[in-house]
C-alpha cells in the first residue's frame, strides 16, 4: 500500500487511504517522533548507528499495513525518523533492533510503502533495502503478543548484520589504517587513569582479515576505517600495554603499530582476544576487533590497560606498592553531607589492579588493587554525627574494599555479604576518604559498583 509522502500529486490517495484506515489506526508517520530524528548520508560512522529506547506500546499494528506486520507499538509516532542520503547508491540499508522480548518492527519508506518484520535475528526484527532510496524513514519498534513495552536498542547499519554478505566480494579488502576510525581517536600516555580506558562498539564486519593480511588475523571486520585509533605515549617505557576486549560473542583483534607491524589474536581470556606489548612504542595503533566465524556484528567493549588483564603480573616487583592516597582518584571525587540523598551514593568501576594490598597495608587488608591512586575520593560532612558510613561493593567477583579515614586509619573488609566487601565506621569523622575496592586471591580486574550509604546494607 502507498502513501506517496512526497508527492503533491498523491493527496487524494492519501486522503481516501487515510479514511479507508481510519477503523484500524493507522501509524501517524507524520507526527514528530518519540525519540529523535537522525540524519546519515551512505558512508556513515559509526556503524551502526544505535539508540536505546522502550519498544512497544498500546495499539496493535493493522495487518492491512501488510501480511508480515504484528505486534503492539505507539500509533500516535514514530519512534525515529531517518533521513538518508543514498550517496552514489552502492551501500545496502538495514535497520534492525537487538532485545531480551521479542520485538517487531515497521517502517514507511519515502515513497510511502509499509516494511513489516517479526524475527530475522533470532527473536529481532530486521528490514532491509538493498538499493534504499534518499528520503525520510518512519520507524518504530513493536513488542509480540501483548500490549506492553520493553527495552530495546535500534540499530541502522549498511553492514550487514545477519552476515549473508560473508560470501560478497568485499571480504578480502586490505584494512585502511589511513581512514578516520569509527569510533574515535584516544590519547594516552604511560600511567593514565582510569585505566582500563573502554570503548563500547560493535565488533566484526563484512571483510575477510584472513583473506587480505594472512598470518594469525582471523575473524571479520569492517575493513574501510580502524575501530579506534591510539596516540600513545610510553613515557620512560617501563610499563607493558595490553589491548583486549570483553564481549558475549566470540571475538578477534587486528592490531597495527607504529612501526607497521599486524599483530592478531583470538582467544586469550576465554573466547576474548588480547594483544599484548611489553615494550610498547610510542606512536599510533590502528585498532579492529572482529566477530570469528561469519561477517557479523555483535556488542563488545574495547580495553586498553597497563594492567595485565590475564593476572600474569600477579608475581611482579609492583605488587606490594604503599597505595597512593595523594593522587587524583581514578574515577571520581564526591562530596557528601549526612543525611544526603539519593542513599545509596553508586560509582560503577573495575575492581582490582597488580599492586598486593595485603603486602604494603598488611592487617585486614588482603586483595589486588591499583595502588597508584584511590577509585574514589569521599569529602564528607558528618553534620550531627549520629549516623554510621557504609563502604559497600557489589560484584560478581569476589572484591574487597580498602578505606583510608581522614584520621588515617585504615579500614578493610574482604566478604561481609556473601563475597561482597562491606566496612562500617561509627560516628564517621568529617573530612576526605580514600577508597580502593580490590580483587581477591590475583591480579586482575572486574566490574563492580561501590556504594556509600547511611543505610546498614547488611
Amino acid at each position: 500500500m502507498s502513501i506517496c509522502k512526497s508527492s503533491v500529486t498523491c493527496v487524494a490517495v492519501v486522503l481516501a487511504t487515510t479514511f479507508a484506515m481510519a477503523a484500524s489506526a493507522q501509524p501517524n508517520w507524520q507526527a514528530v517522533p518519540t525519540y529523535t530524528t537522525v540524519e546519515l548520508r551512505a558512508g556513515f560512522t559509526p556503524d551502526p548507528w544505535t539508540l536505546n529506547l522502550q519498544a512497544g506500546g498500546s495499539d496493535r499494528v493493522s495487518s492491512k499495513l501488510g501480511s508480515n506486520c504484528t505486534g503492539f507499538i505507539n500509533n500516535a509516532a514514530p519512534d525515529v525518523d531517518l533521513n538518508y542520503d543514498r550517496g552514489s547508491g552502492i551501500l545496502s540499508l538495514y535497520i534492525h533492533a537487538q532485545s531480551n522480548t521479542d520485538t517487531t518492527m515497521v517502517v514507511l519508506d519515502p515513497q510511502g510503502n509499509w516494511h513489516c518484520n517479526d524475527d530475522t535475528i533470532g527473536l529481532n526484527p530486521m528490514v532491509a533495502f538493498q538499493s534504499p532510496s534518499s528520503g525520510n524513514y518512519n520507524i518504530w519498534l513493536g513488542v509480540l503478543g501483548s500490549a506492553s513495552t520493553a527495552p530495546a536498542t535500534l540499530l541502522i547499519s549498511e553492514i550487514d548484520p545477519t552476515g549473508v554478505q560473508a560470501s560478497g566480494g568485499g571480504t578480502g579488502s586490505m584494512p585502511n589504517w589511513q581512514a578516520q576510525p569509527t569510533y574515535t581517536t584516544v590519547n594516552l600516555r604511560a600511567g593514565f587513569t582510569p585505566d582500563p580506558w573502554r570503548q563500547d562498539l560493535q565488533a566484526g564486519g563484512s571483510d575477510n582479515i584472513g583473506a587480505s593480511v594472512g598470518g594469525e588475523c582471523i575473524g571479520y571486520i569492517n575493513a574501510s576505517a580502524p575501530d579506534v585509533d591510539l596516540n600513545y605515549d610510553r613515557g620512560s617505557g617501563i610499563l607493558s600495554l595490553y589491548i583486549h576486549a570483553q564481549s558475549n560473542t566470540d571475538t578477534t583483534m587486528v592490531v597495527l603499530d607504529p612501526q607497521g607491524n599486524w599483530h592478531c589474536n583470538d582467544d586469550t581470556i576465554g573466547l576474548n582476544p588480547m594483544v599484548a606489548f611489553q615494550s610498547p612504542s610510542s606512536g599510533n595503533y590502528n585498532i579492529w576487533l572482529g566477530v570469528l566465524g561469519s561477517a557479523s556484528t555483535a556488542p563488545a567493549t574495547l580495553l586498553i590497560s597497563e594492567i595485565d588483564p590475564t593476572g600474569v603480573q600477579a608475581s611482579g616487583g609492583g605488587t606490594g606498592s604503599m597505595p597512593n592516597w595523594q593522587a587524583q582518584p581514578t574515577y571520581t571525587t564526591v562530596n557528601l553531607r549526612a543525611g544526603f540523598t539519593p542513599d545509596p551514593w553508586r560509582q560503577d568501576l573495575q575492581a582490582g589492579g597488580s599492586d598486593n594490598i595485603g603486602a604494603s597495608v598488611g592487617g585486614e587488608c588482603i586483595g589486588y588493587i591499583n595502588a597508584s591512586a584511590p577509585d574514589v575520593d569521599l569529602n564528607y560532612d558528618r553534620g550531627s554525627g549520629a549516623l554510621t558510613l557504609h563502604f559497600h561493593v557489589a560484584s560478581a567477583a569476589d572484591t574487597t574494599v580498602a578505606v583510608l579515614d581522614p584520621n588515617g586509619r585504615w579500614h578493610c573488609n574482604d566478604d561481609a555479604i556473601d563475597l561482597d566487601p562491606v566496612v562500617s565506621i561509627s560516628s564517621p569523622p568529617s573530612g576526605n576518604y580514600n577508597i580502593w575496592v580490590g580483587v581477591h586471591g590475583a591480579a586482575r580486574l572486574a566490574p563492580a559498583q561501590l556504594r556509600i550509604t547511611e543505610i546498614n546494607p547488611r
